[in-house]
């Protein structure tokens, strides 16, 4: 199943997605909630 699909993917505030050809890298950026101010870490 794709993650987009499922219905929890469509509870998040933001998605951010993109692919780099050069290394074959693909990323997936998911903000769930922003309600409580910007989150710390990496």
């Amino acid at each position: 199943m794709s993650v987009f699909i499922s219905k929890e993917f469509h509870q998040h505030e933001k998605i951010a997605y993109g692919f780099d050809e050069e290394p074959g890298l693909k990323r997936i950026i998911a903000i769930h909630n922003t309600l409580r101010g910007p989150a710390l870490g990496g």
